[in-house]
């Protein structure tokens, strides 16, 4: 009994030891949990009085990792102490909460909304499928479309719930309250336009994939039915890309769920203009002066990169606006930008400048996945944050004053800005945040340049670059510094990589630096995105033609002899040694063809980067949708003509079959050649010297002869061009080749109307048979009768000349009017001149006589000399000499334009 008695009470003293242990970790928890917050309160209290050492600041500029979402008005350091103890339902129940506070920030400007047609269709979808997403340019108004629709839903169903969804991690919150006999409506606004959402594409199909299996694929019969719907906003493209680079479509962005938010009618521009009206005088109190119905004309033909919905709607609420008319719809950001640079050369304190600043940085901060409050009424909030984002920006960008900016900022409402809370304002519209950037990137051209996170740079075009050379070099030496720091894909992605002179100032501090460094350069891969490669394929992807052709040239002068610099590269392709010249080139190349089927991005690793046969494969074997070879790319590309040549010989070299490859229109390499604007004679001399097949003919039944004249180069270089393909194999048979209407090459150069074709016709006559002058098509036309019938109904002196050398160089040649079956028509001309030339038709004097007098009329003739072209004796000297000289002073005319 007493050994009973011992065992219970040492069991009871156990468990009181245990549950004192228990209790006192709990009571220190809890305790530790205080003092920590305790410790934050008193933090914060000192922060304000106290200036916090710069060092134990870290900016975002100098971090290298991507920022985390901050989800309270905290520091990072207390978001990563607490953040463990949110659940997910919490942040779910936030969610909610904040959503249905941004959805009445609409609720007025909602009262004048327009139920457009666009609006009307995507209503319909959204009751047919329980999903609508309304696509359009910025300011088109597909935002309001959708909130719109969210309030008509609200007032229908009072138990529907509302979430907007900012990121995929979010999709995560959406449950099914169907039980609770309860909806939920997702909104999505901009869908897909962070600029670093290639990387979380994946993310981003996974959840929207896992939604719809949940809540829409076994209810696809019973809309009515569905616990969650979907209102989704997005620019135009957006998608399409999205879905390129996936290789897929993901169901919830079904091409049946997207409606065009940008083409309204003129009644419904109208009355937008008249309920934007209304908004400014009952709850703006702007008086707006009466619009004439010219004016009101006038601004609804306006187009611009902008909405008209959002265009109106900033017009109206300011007199500045007003001021600047129908221009200001075509371009409202200038209009914007000179706004902002004239408000803020106003205002002596800086408050405008302070406020303008801290909010653009708050706005890029935002669209980079982050929900940190801005409090307008505490200076130390604002000047906090400026320092968090990096610690140069407020000592580079002075003077600044960031007390008082909430007065700032309600006087701006309208016009500049939108009250979220307050004391929380945001930009009314990207087009402002745009304008902003743009404004800061132009006066401060140095200091952005160098303290600017790359993000903001990399958008913006710094279009008075070229004015500044020293902004060149700092933004040049920026840029180059961010690419050893493998952010290669960002950098190559910059707005002033579109400046020829940019390119050549980034290669100038390229060229300055030592071998090592720029083979560094050369050979670093990408870190900013899963696309490991360097950067020539970056500078390809992004259409830097110049740029690419001129690197590629440094990769040969760095390489032409191999060196310990070049031996210690090839180690990186696993110790084999490796054609740097080519590597690079089939590197740009394959950047080339990602440009053109986007998907082919996903495949791409870092374990392509070092095995150079996949990368050489996969140019030599891609197609695009079309059909187009790699062949095809780089033949209707900007590059040069010697650089094009010489990418032409090296995919020869390595598959010859590309030569006669032909895309789904059945037009081969050759084809395309011929009829680009860009120069292309030595790629045509690089294709002929492989003899391509002459005779092939594309979907029209038209030959290289025919892309030829049908081009829109000048009279020269077709000539020019001919002349190179008749030395091919047969080439002259195909002269007498007619296209699908029957038309042969010298009929289509008799049908030109835009551009001379003197020469070519001239070349085609000296080297095709007899016969074909007089071949008729299947409207019954010869050449003679085209080229007057091409010709006769313009009233232009230089198509007048271009008409009577056409048709005696065809009679020369022996063309006839008797076989003609309708000789009658050809006679009746319009010009006296070519009724002179009927009358006598193997008159030579006449000829040159008629020649004389309509060069004479011609004020660039008259000093014109130069030699003969070595033509057969069918012509003779003086007459060659005229229409040689017509053929120069026509080679750059347009013919079917009027004086």
């Amino acid at each position: 009994m007493g050994l009973i008695f011992h065992s219970i009470i040492f069991n009871l003293h156990c468990n009181i030891r245990t549950l004192y242990f228990f209790t006192l970790q709990k009571v220190v928890a809890v305790g530790i949990l205080y003092e920590v917050k305790q410790t934050n309160n008193r933090r914060q209290r000192r922060a304000k009085e106290e200036e916090i050492e710069s060092e134990q600041r870290i900016s975002l500029l100098e971090r290298d990792v991507a920022v985390g979402t901050t989800t309270e008005e905290e520091t990072t350091t207390d978001v990563l102490s607490f953040a463990v103890q949110k659940r997910n339902e919490d942040l779910s129940k936030k969610n909610e909460v904040e959503s249905n506070k941004y959805l009445t920030n609409y609720e007025v400007i909602d009262e004048y909304f327009v139920e457009t047609s666009s609006y009307k269709r995507g209503k319909e979808v959204f009751e047919k499928y329980g999903i609508v997403i309304w696509t359009g340019p910025p300011g088109c108004g597909k935002t309001l479309a959708a909130i719109h629709l969210i309030f008509e839903n609200k007032a229908k169903i009072p138990k529907l719930a509302f979430r907007k969804i900012r990121s995929f991690e979010e999709l995560s919150y959406i449950q099914d309250d169907s039980k609770y006999d309860r909806e939920t409506l997702i909104f999505i606004d901009n869908i897909f336009d962070s600029h670093s959402v290639k990387s979380y594409l994946p993310n981003w199909w996974e959840k929207l994939d896992k939604v719809h299996k949940t809540f829409f694929q076994i209810k696809e019969s019973k809309v009515s039915l569905y616990s969650v719907r979907f209102v989704i906003t997005a620019r135009e493209n957006v998608l399409e890309r999205a879905c390129s680079l996936m290789g897929a479509i993901t169901p919830i962005l079904n091409e049946n769920h997207r409606i065009d938010a940008k083409g309204l009618l003129e009644d419904e521009k109208e009355e937008i203009l008249i309920k934007q009206i209304d908004f400014a005088k009952e709850r703006m109190n702007v008086s707006i002066p009466k619009m004439n119905k010219d004016l009101r004309a006038r601004v609804k033909n306006s187009e611009g990169p902008i909405g008209f919905p959002l265009c109106v709607h900033l017009f109206v609420c300011s007199d500045k606006y007003q001021k600047s008319g129908e221009q200001f719809f075509t371009c409202p950001i200038e209009y914007i930008k000179r706004q902002i640079n004239d408000e803020i050369e106003c205002d002596k304190s800086n408050r405008t400048k302070s406020l303008l600043f801290v909010l653009f940085f708050h706005e890029w901060f935002t669209k980079r996945g982050n929900s940190k409050i801005l409090d307008l009424n505490s200076d130390y909030h604002c000047e906090f944050f400026l320092d968090y984002i990096s610690a140069s920006l407020r000592t580079n960008f002075e003077p600044f004053d960031f007390k008082e900016l909430l007065p700032e900022a309600q006087r701006l409402v309208g016009t500049f800005l939108k009250e979220e809370s307050k004391s929380s304002f945001k930009f009314v519209h990207d087009s402002v945040y745009e304008a902003v950037g743009a404004w800061l990137c132009e006066t401060y051209i140095i200091q952005t340049a160098k303290h600017f996170p790359l993000e903001i740079i990399q958008n913006e075009a710094y279009e008075n670059l070229g004015e500044n050379t020293q902004a060149q070099t700092v933004l040049a030496s920026r840029l180059f510094d961010e690419t050893l720091n493998q952010r290669i894909s960002q950098v190559f992605a910059s707005k002033c990589f579109q400046q020829e002179c940019f390119c050549a100032c980034f290669l100038k501090e390229l060229k300055k630096n030592d071998d090592k460094t720029v083979i560094e350069f050369l050979t670093v891969t990408n870190e900013s995105s899963s696309v490991n490669l360097s950067c020539m394929f970056w500078t390809s992807w992004n259409n830097l033609t110049y740029l690419t052709e001129e690197l590629y040239n440094l990769v040969k002068d760095k390489y032409s002899k191999p060196t310990s610099e070049h031996r210690l590269y090839a180690s990186l392709h696993k110790e084999k040694y490796v054609d740097l010249p080519d590597y690079h080139l089939y590197v740009s190349l394959y950047g080339k063809c990602c440009t053109r089927k986007e998907d082919l991005l996903v495949t791409v690793n870092g374990k392509l980067r070092d095995d150079f046969d996949e990368i050489k494969k996969r140019v030599l074997e891609f197609e695009d949708e079309e059909g187009n070879t790699t062949l095809h790319l780089i033949l209707t590309s900007e590059s040069t003509d010697r650089f094009t040549s010489v990418i032409v010989e090296k995919l020869l070299n390595d598959k010859m079959s590309l030569l006669n490859a032909r895309n789904k229109s059945r037009t081969t390499p050759l084809m395309l050649a011929v009829c680009q604007t860009k120069k292309r004679t030595e790629v045509i001399k690089r294709l002929m010297e492989c003899n391509p097949k002459l005779n092939f003919t594309d979907a029209r039944n038209s030959n290289v002869f025919h892309y030829c004249l049908s081009s829109c180069n000048d009279d020269e270089t077709c000539a020019k061009y001919l002349n190179i393909v008749l030395q091919g194999e047969n080439a002259k048979k195909n002269l007498a080749k007619d296209d699908s209407k029957g038309n042969t090459p010298l009929c289509t150069a008799a049908m030109e109307t835009r551009c001379s074709r003197i020469l070519s016709i001239w070349t085609i006559l000296e080297a095709a048979n007899d016969q074909s002058i007089n071949t008729i098509n299947e409207d019954g036309f010869a050449p003679l009768h085209l080229s007057i019938n091409s010709l006769n109904k313009s009233t232009s002196k230089f198509a007048e000349l271009e008409c009577c050398v056409r048709v005696i160089l065809l009679l020369s040649f022996g063309a006839s009017l008797e076989d003609n079956p309708d000789k009658n028509q050809a006679t009746e001309c319009k010009f006296d001149s070519l009724k002179d030339i009927f009358e006598k038709p193997k008159d030579e004097k006449n000829m040159i006589h008629i020649l004389d007098s309509l060069l004479e009329k011609i004020e660039e003739c008259k000093d014109i000399t130069g030699p003969v072209q070595c033509f057969s004796t069918k012509i003779r000297k003086n007459l060659a000499t005229q229409i040689r000289r017509a053929a120069h002073i026509l080679k750059h005319r347009q013919l079917d334009m009027a004086e």
